[in-house]
């Protein structure tokens, strides 16, 4: 069983969730700091920062965890199994 699932969209789960996670900080950090008193160019400052870092780094997680979520809906078949059983098989030994 590979990695990649191959399927049409796939990927679309795993930066929907980025995307949740992207603009959830955001909008936490716009209404933390507007309630502290922070100025515009200070919460715009820090808002652009988590938009742009945000998602490099937590792609990695929400591909892992869609990836997860896909299982569990998509269990494999024997199929799948077997392909899986046949690359271990051709890897070569250390």
């Amino acid at each position: 069983m590979s990695w990649k699932r191959n399927l049409q969209g796939f990927e679309l789960g795993a930066a929907t969730m980025g995307v949740f996670i992207t603009f959830g900080s955001i909008l936490a950090w716009m209404v933390i700091g507007g309630v502290a008193g922070f100025s515009v160019v200070v919460l715009l400052s820090v808002a652009a920062v988590l938009a742009v870092a945000l998602p490099i780094l937590s792609y990695p997680i929400t591909y892992t965890v869609w990836f997860g979520v896909d299982l569990a809906m998509h269990a494999p078949d024997a199929t799948d199994l077997e392909q899986a059983k046949v690359r271990l098989l051709e890897l070569p030994s250390k």
